[in-house]
């Protein structure tokens, strides 16, 4: 920007008179931008008053529209501490019986108390070799874990910490906790009822032994029994049986296509539950993928800022980790995946329904595996104590077990593909028939001896649990068996997994059993239901009505002007508040949009209709307007029901509304109905796009937005021509400079000589 040093040979301030020279294009130019801002007040008061209106007219009065609304039920039942009960408008009015007899349950492990070899508290850092009794087991063997439908080994070492065991049993499908202030391990299945329950047995004696060491033993009364059968077996008698049951398979063509069909059955089951299983930690690792350690060790603080001390003096810390950008620390990791959690609930809502294409039920299984790897991933790293190595094993846990599951994946898709092939050729089939038949005769012994010791390890480890229960073993724990729920509803038997029940119209939550007794179900028409919607109605409606004639009717304010720059430094905030307060007030004031719209509404809802031969307006049930002189500012047009306790207007009338909701609903549905589909459809037509407004708007959005931008390029206009006109006059002003300074030289030189 030119600087410019004027009036020093004239003594004039110039910058004063090219101002007032340019004043009257500054005028036209203000003028123009105080317009902008008044046409951009009345689009921010438009957009508040077609929300208000858009929001009346796609809640409240389209649902008013359809008969199915009102088909309101409500149920009581007459012990209201065994059961919660709700009716949709599909069940049936009337009276029936209920007993509650069993109640779900979730299957629950909880652990005896363990301790250090040496009798310190063990912590989730500690190695499984640490851990008392465990620590003089040359072998700590293998456990198997069964989840629902799904079974996962687990295979036990003494390097193994209690975290990294903990972080297993979840990758099995578990809930699993080792809590160290109490030294127990807590174990549950993730669903309720019979299917959700879970079960942990040793595939051999150290196992049973590392069982106990772990607190975890716990056997139930069915599994008790069965380990009972397999203590009293034979196991020459039942290792001759399997061989003549494994040597018969092989006899014949037609007798091994059925067991290549059981593979197969067996092998396509493996291969989709090892699929969802990586696909769950292939999410898994991709949440942890940009989780790295920065070394940075911080003291955890307690709420005076002092550092926290564990129980043996020691300062506890927590790691600072990189993610994504900046740093973070572990648990403000997890509490960021709050929002994703979130959104992936909200996707699953779409897939809440009976019936499902294929498509949509891969989509639904991939958005639930990526929901519970993001949970799984919050709760293994929120804790706030966590070190680098906690971190890192729960890391390196994720990745080892996606990696043992893909090669799983890939063996077992391998094998799929060689059972369908030699399933699909009779010379491939020939071919196996012979191998395997070649195989039992070359291994007969090497055949009877793995029979034999497997059956030997069957019988060992089951007479050790039995022997064990039958002694009292020692911390054994407490184990709770999942069970399905069960009520009995007018005579017929209903199960769940959970403890509620959906049920021709009614959802049954089940808190308490009934025992011998039976409790009753009264279903209705829920009439206070149907009245409170319709006050609703009117209530949203009269604010809205209000809310138009209040800016339609609004005082004057002709003779204030928005603010330009310099009048504003004239003022202080307080007063730019409340001129500006007053004009945006009146902005709508004598509006044509608004005050067609409002007349239009209140003639819709003042018209009567016919129904059943005869003529009901809303005064025919008890809802009207107040008189004309008796209504307050800027509510004639807002409506009052007789009999409505919250209005004390009305209160003290009689409550036409309620007894026509109980004693003739037909005529209420369909004069309510027509009542508000003939609003709906006068304001879907108003709402419609045009040339000058966009859909779903009662004002011409698209027309002001067009004048909005005719007024921007008018300032910018204006702007450039007060530009050229001032430095055109400068340019005048400094040619004047010019000439006079030279005049005053020759002045001062003509001087010089005379003197």
């Amino acid at each position: 920007m030119a600087v410019r040093l004027s009036g020093l040979a004239s003594g004039l301030d110039t910058d004063s008179i090219v101002k007032e020279l340019v004043s009257a294009y500054s005028i036209k130019k203000d003028n123009i931008v105080k317009a902008q801002t008044k046409l951009e007040w009345t689009q921010d008061a438009w957009k508040s008053m077609n929300s208000k209106i858009y929001s009346f007219y796609s809640a409240k009065l389209s649902n008013l529209r359809f008969s199915s609304s009102y088909k309101l039920k409500t149920s009581t039942i007459s012990n209201s501490s065994v059961a919660k009960v709700t009716a949709s408008s599909k069940a049936v009015n009337g009276t029936q019986t209920l007993k509650v007899n069993r109640l779900a349950k979730t299957g629950s492990l909880t652990g005896g108390v363990i301790s250090d070899k040496d009798g310190k508290k063990l912590t989730g850092k500690s190695k499984l070799s640490e851990v008392k009794g465990l620590d003089q087991l040359a072998s700590l063997g293998s456990i198997e874990v069964k989840s629902g439908s799904k079974t996962s080994g687990i295979e036990l070492s003494g390097d193994m910490t209690i975290n990294q065991f903990v972080v297993k049993l979840k990758d099995a499908g578990l809930e699993a906790n080792f809590d160290e202030r109490n030294q127990r391990l807590f174990i549950n299945s993730t669903k309720s009822g019979k299917d959700g329950d879970f079960a942990i047995t040793a595939a051999n004696s150290e196992a049973v032994e590392a069982l106990k060491g772990l607190g975890i033993y716990a056997v139930t009364d069915a599994e008790l029994e069965k380990y009972k059968a397999d203590a009293a077996i034979d196991v020459d008698e039942m290792t001759a049986k399997a061989y003549e049951r494994q040597k018969t398979a092989y006899t014949d063509a037609a007798a091994q296509k059925k067991v290549l069909e059981a593979q197969e059955a067996s092998l396509t089951k493996t291969q989709q539950s090892l699929a969802t299983q990586k696909e769950y930690l292939q999410f898994k690792n991709d949440y942890m993928a940009g989780l790295k350690f920065d070394g940075t060790e911080k003291p955890v603080l307690d709420e005076e800022g002092n550092p926290k001390l564990d129980e043996e003096g020691n300062p506890v810390t927590y790691m600072d980790y990189t993610y994504a950008s900046g740093s973070k620390t572990a648990m403000e990791i997890a509490q960021g995946l709050t929002t994703e959690i979130e959104d992936l609930e909200k996707q699953l809502e779409a897939y809440n329904k009976e019936e499902l294409t294929d498509e949509e039920k891969a989509q639904k299984a991939t958005l639930q595996n990526q929901l519970r790897a993001a949970k799984d991933v919050q709760k293994e790293i929120g804790g706030d104590t966590l070190t680098a190595n906690d971190i890192q094993a729960i890391v390196a846990n994720s990745a080892e077990s996606l990696t043992e599951v893909s090669k799983n994946l890939t063996e077992t898709e391998q094998k799929l593909n060689t059972t369908k092939d030699t399933l699909a050729s009779e010379t491939l089939l020939n071919q196996y028939v012979d191998d395997r038949n070649a195989e039992i005769d070359d291994s007969n012994a090497a055949l009877q001896t793995r029979l034999h010791d497997y059956y030997s390890n069957l019988k060992t480890t089951a007479e050790k649990i039995v022997a064990d229960y039958a002694g009292g073993a020692d911390n054994m724990a407490t184990r709770i068996v999942g069970e399905d729920s069960e009520i009995e509803l007018n005579g017929a038997i209903f199960t769940n997994n959970t403890n509620s029940f959906e049920i021709n119209g009614l959802t049954i939550q089940a808190t308490a059993l009934t025992g011998d007794e039976s409790v009753t179900i009264t279903t209705d028409t829920d009439i206070d239901g149907i009245y409170n919607m319709v006050k609703d109605f009117f209530s949203t409606y009269n604010e809205l009505i209000k809310a138009m004639d209040t800016a339609y009717n609004a005082p004057s304010a002709r003779q204030y002007e928005p603010l330009t720059d310099d009048e504003k430094e004239a003022m202080t905030d307080s007063q730019i508040e409340k001129w500006e307060t007053k004009i945006k007030d009146s902005i709508l004031r004598r509006d044509n949009t608004l005050g067609t719209l409002s007349s239009l509404m209140k003639t819709t809802m003042s018209r009567t209709y016919t129904v059943g031969g005869k003529n009901y307006s809303l005064a025919s049930f008890g809802i009207k307007t107040a008189g004309y002189f008796s209504s307050g500012d800027n509510e004639k047009g807002v409506y009052h029901i007789d009999g409505d306790p919250d209005d004390t207007t009305t209160s003290g009338n009689e409550d036409k509304l309620r007894a026509a909701i109980a004693s003739d609903p037909d005529t209420f549905v369909e004069f309510f109905s027509k009542l508000s589909g003939e609003l709906y459809t006068k304001l879907t037509d108003k709402m419609a796009t045009s040339s000058l407004s966009s859909a779903f708007t009662v004002y011409n959005d698209k027309q002001m937005k067009t004048q909005y931008s005719n007024y921007t390029s008018d300032i910018k206009r204006w702007e450039e021509k007060i530009s050229d006109y001032e430095e055109k006059y400068y340019k005048q002003f400094s040619a004047m400079e010019q000439a006079l300074a030279k005049l005053n030289s020759q002045q001062s030189q003509l001087s010089g000589l005379f003197s």
